[in-house]
Protein backbone atom coordinates (compact mmCIF):
# COMPACT_ATOMS: atom_id res chain seq x y z
CA UNK A 1 0.00 0.00 0.00
CA UNK A 2 1.33 3.48 -1.27
CA UNK A 3 0.89 5.82 2.15
CA UNK A 4 2.72 8.60 0.19
CA UNK A 5 0.19 11.15 -1.90
CA UNK A 6 1.55 14.03 -3.83
CA UNK A 7 0.07 17.56 -2.82
CA UNK A 8 -0.04 19.64 -5.92
CA UNK A 9 0.72 23.01 -5.83
CA UNK A 10 -2.14 25.74 -5.67
CA UNK A 11 -2.56 29.56 -5.89
CA UNK A 12 -3.47 30.67 -1.92
CA UNK A 13 -6.74 32.13 -1.45
CA UNK A 14 -8.31 34.52 1.13
CA UNK A 15 -11.10 32.58 2.52
CA UNK A 16 -13.91 35.37 2.98
CA UNK A 17 -12.84 36.59 -0.47
CA UNK A 18 -13.02 32.76 -1.92
CA UNK A 19 -16.37 32.03 -0.39
CA UNK A 20 -18.21 35.16 -1.44
CA UNK A 21 -17.15 34.71 -4.83
CA UNK A 22 -18.22 30.95 -5.05
CA UNK A 23 -21.62 31.83 -3.73
CA UNK A 24 -21.90 35.15 -5.91
CA UNK A 25 -25.66 35.27 -7.34
CA UNK A 26 -26.50 31.88 -5.87
CA UNK A 27 -28.99 30.45 -3.35
CA UNK A 28 -27.10 29.42 0.02
CA UNK A 29 -27.57 27.20 2.82
CA UNK A 30 -25.00 28.55 5.58
CA UNK A 31 -24.36 26.34 8.35
CA UNK A 32 -23.05 28.23 11.64
CA UNK A 33 -24.10 31.07 10.31
CA UNK A 34 -23.28 33.44 13.78
CA UNK A 35 -19.65 32.84 14.54
CA UNK A 36 -20.55 32.15 17.87
CA UNK A 37 -18.87 33.22 20.26
CA UNK A 38 -17.07 36.01 17.94
CA UNK A 39 -20.27 37.24 16.70
CA UNK A 40 -20.31 40.37 18.34
CA UNK A 41 -16.65 41.57 17.67
CA UNK A 42 -17.26 40.74 13.99
CA UNK A 43 -20.26 41.83 13.01
CA UNK A 44 -19.57 45.50 14.34
CA UNK A 45 -16.48 45.28 12.96
CA UNK A 46 -18.64 44.31 9.63
CA UNK A 47 -16.58 40.72 9.22
CA UNK A 48 -19.14 38.56 10.09
CA UNK A 49 -18.75 36.08 7.08
CA UNK A 50 -22.54 35.47 7.22
CA UNK A 51 -22.96 39.48 6.82
CA UNK A 52 -20.32 39.40 3.95
CA UNK A 53 -22.53 37.08 2.25
CA UNK A 54 -25.51 39.17 2.38
CA UNK A 55 -23.45 41.46 -0.07
CA UNK A 56 -23.47 38.99 -3.03
CA UNK A 57 -25.82 35.99 -2.62
CA UNK A 58 -28.85 35.68 -3.95
CA UNK A 59 -30.75 34.56 -1.27
CA UNK A 60 -29.20 32.85 2.28
CA UNK A 61 -30.71 30.62 4.82
CA UNK A 62 -28.39 30.96 8.03
CA UNK A 63 -28.64 27.91 10.50
CA UNK A 64 -26.99 27.54 13.78
CA UNK A 65 -27.02 25.59 17.34
CA UNK A 66 -26.53 28.74 19.23
CA UNK A 67 -30.09 30.27 20.08
CA UNK A 68 -28.60 32.84 21.78
CA UNK A 69 -26.20 34.39 19.32
CA UNK A 70 -29.64 33.96 16.34
CA UNK A 71 -31.45 36.29 18.66
CA UNK A 72 -28.99 39.00 19.23
CA UNK A 73 -28.45 39.10 15.22
CA UNK A 74 -32.05 38.96 14.70
CA UNK A 75 -32.54 42.29 16.76
CA UNK A 76 -29.96 44.02 14.24
CA UNK A 77 -30.56 42.40 11.36
CA UNK A 78 -34.56 41.85 11.23
CA UNK A 79 -34.09 40.85 7.49
CA UNK A 80 -32.38 38.32 7.80
CA UNK A 81 -33.09 34.38 7.60
CA UNK A 82 -32.16 32.42 10.23
CA UNK A 83 -32.84 29.56 12.19
CA UNK A 84 -31.71 27.12 15.10
CA UNK A 85 -30.47 23.97 13.72
CA UNK A 86 -27.87 21.26 15.23
CA UNK A 87 -26.25 19.88 11.75
CA UNK A 88 -25.18 16.60 13.39
CA UNK A 89 -29.57 16.11 14.36
CA UNK A 90 -31.17 17.59 10.94
CA UNK A 91 -34.64 16.09 11.96
CA UNK A 92 -34.41 19.48 14.22
CA UNK A 93 -33.67 21.79 11.50
CA UNK A 94 -36.16 24.31 10.08
CA UNK A 95 -36.32 24.23 6.40
CA UNK A 96 -36.51 21.81 3.46
CA UNK A 97 -35.99 23.73 0.56
CA UNK A 98 -32.63 22.94 -1.83
CA UNK A 99 -29.63 25.32 -2.92
CA UNK A 100 -27.16 25.93 -4.97
CA UNK A 101 -24.12 25.90 -2.73
CA UNK A 102 -24.42 24.32 1.22
CA UNK A 103 -21.72 26.12 3.35
CA UNK A 104 -20.23 24.47 6.50
CA UNK A 105 -17.36 26.57 7.57
CA UNK A 106 -15.25 25.45 10.13
CA UNK A 107 -17.77 23.37 11.32
CA UNK A 108 -16.15 20.03 10.73
CA UNK A 109 -13.07 19.82 13.05
CA UNK A 110 -16.24 20.53 16.05
CA UNK A 111 -18.31 17.20 14.61
CA UNK A 112 -18.19 13.54 16.82
CA UNK A 113 -19.36 12.05 13.41
CA UNK A 114 -18.48 14.02 10.57
CA UNK A 115 -19.81 11.28 8.04
CA UNK A 116 -23.14 10.95 9.31
CA UNK A 117 -23.39 15.16 9.37
CA UNK A 118 -22.19 15.30 5.37
CA UNK A 119 -24.38 12.36 3.90
CA UNK A 120 -27.43 14.26 5.59
CA UNK A 121 -26.49 17.53 4.62
CA UNK A 122 -25.77 16.18 0.65
CA UNK A 123 -29.91 16.88 0.85
CA UNK A 124 -29.79 20.08 0.91
CA UNK A 125 -28.26 20.14 -2.54
CA UNK A 126 -29.82 20.76 -5.72
CA UNK A 127 -29.51 19.03 -8.81
CA UNK A 128 -26.57 20.78 -9.83
CA UNK A 129 -25.47 21.92 -6.34
CA UNK A 130 -22.22 22.02 -4.42
CA UNK A 131 -20.94 21.37 -1.13
CA UNK A 132 -18.55 24.31 0.10
CA UNK A 133 -16.57 23.36 3.07
CA UNK A 134 -13.55 24.43 5.02
CA UNK A 135 -11.60 23.54 7.92
CA UNK A 136 -8.23 24.29 9.86
CA UNK A 137 -5.36 22.66 8.11
CA UNK A 138 -3.48 20.10 10.23
CA UNK A 139 0.08 20.95 7.99
CA UNK A 140 -0.12 25.13 9.02
CA UNK A 141 3.06 26.13 9.74
CA UNK A 142 1.96 27.73 12.49
CA UNK A 143 1.02 24.54 13.69
CA UNK A 144 4.43 23.33 13.07
CA UNK A 145 6.21 26.23 15.02
CA UNK A 146 4.01 25.58 17.75
CA UNK A 147 5.46 21.66 18.06
CA UNK A 148 8.69 22.87 17.78
CA UNK A 149 7.95 24.85 21.49
CA UNK A 150 6.46 22.24 22.82
CA UNK A 151 2.81 23.57 22.85
CA UNK A 152 0.01 22.85 21.26
CA UNK A 153 -2.65 25.79 20.17
CA UNK A 154 -5.75 24.52 19.31
CA UNK A 155 -9.84 25.56 20.12
CA UNK A 156 -11.07 23.59 22.97
CA UNK A 157 -13.95 22.32 20.81
CA UNK A 158 -12.27 20.89 18.19
CA UNK A 159 -11.89 16.99 18.14
CA UNK A 160 -9.87 16.05 15.13
CA UNK A 161 -7.52 18.13 12.37
CA UNK A 162 -7.72 17.98 8.47
CA UNK A 163 -5.12 17.53 5.78
CA UNK A 164 -6.10 17.88 2.03
CA UNK A 165 -5.81 13.53 1.94
CA UNK A 166 -8.06 13.25 5.38
CA UNK A 167 -10.47 15.67 4.20
CA UNK A 168 -10.91 13.96 0.43
CA UNK A 169 -11.04 10.83 1.62
CA UNK A 170 -13.58 12.20 4.22
CA UNK A 171 -15.70 13.38 2.31
CA UNK A 172 -15.62 10.46 -0.94
CA UNK A 173 -16.69 8.06 2.10
CA UNK A 174 -19.67 10.24 2.53
CA UNK A 175 -20.86 10.10 -0.87
CA UNK A 176 -19.54 13.00 -2.36
CA UNK A 177 -17.11 13.22 -5.35
CA UNK A 178 -14.37 16.28 -4.37
CA UNK A 179 -13.29 18.54 -7.41
CA UNK A 180 -10.95 20.80 -5.81
CA UNK A 181 -8.84 21.46 -2.90
CA UNK A 182 -7.53 24.98 -2.09
CA UNK A 183 -5.02 25.87 0.54
CA UNK A 184 -6.61 29.16 2.34
CA UNK A 185 -4.77 32.13 4.11
CA UNK A 186 -6.41 34.94 6.99
CA UNK A 187 -6.06 38.48 6.43
CA UNK A 188 -2.56 39.85 8.27
CA UNK A 189 -2.95 41.46 11.77
CA UNK A 190 -2.08 44.93 12.13
CA UNK A 191 -0.41 45.06 15.02
CA UNK A 192 2.49 43.47 17.55
CA UNK A 193 1.53 40.40 15.34
CA UNK A 194 2.61 41.74 12.38
CA UNK A 195 6.24 40.58 11.83
CA UNK A 196 4.99 37.25 12.58
CA UNK A 197 2.00 36.58 10.07
CA UNK A 198 4.51 38.33 8.01
CA UNK A 199 6.87 35.42 8.23
CA UNK A 200 4.33 32.74 7.61
CA UNK A 201 2.55 34.53 4.87
CA UNK A 202 5.96 34.33 3.13
CA UNK A 203 6.53 30.99 4.21
CA UNK A 204 2.83 29.97 2.72
CA UNK A 205 3.82 31.86 -0.35
CA UNK A 206 6.74 28.66 -1.04
CA UNK A 207 4.90 26.03 0.41
CA UNK A 208 1.07 26.47 -0.09
CA UNK A 209 -0.05 23.67 1.81
CA UNK A 210 1.40 25.01 4.97
CA UNK A 211 -1.37 27.52 4.81
CA UNK A 212 -3.91 28.34 7.62
CA UNK A 213 -6.56 26.25 6.31
CA UNK A 214 -7.97 24.10 3.49
CA UNK A 215 -11.08 24.79 1.11
CA UNK A 216 -13.19 21.63 -0.38
CA UNK A 217 -15.82 21.94 -3.15
CA UNK A 218 -17.47 18.58 -3.61
CA UNK A 219 -20.56 17.20 -5.60
CA UNK A 220 -23.12 14.63 -3.78
CA UNK A 221 -22.69 11.61 -5.66
CA UNK A 222 -26.10 11.24 -7.62
CA UNK A 223 -25.91 7.62 -7.54
CA UNK A 224 -25.97 7.34 -3.67
CA UNK A 225 -29.06 9.31 -3.25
Amino acid sequence: MNLTQPLRRSQLVDRVTFIQKTVHNKSVLHFGCTDSPFHMDRYAAGNLLHQRLHEVCQSLKGIDIDRASIEWLRERESSWDMSYGDIECLSRSETDSVFDVVLVSEILEHLGNPVSALRDIRRFCNDDGVLLLTVPNAFSSRNFINTLLYREKVHSQHVCWFSPGTLTELLTRSGYTVSRIIPYITRIRKSVWLPYDLSHRLFQRIFNFLSEGIIAIACPDSEQD
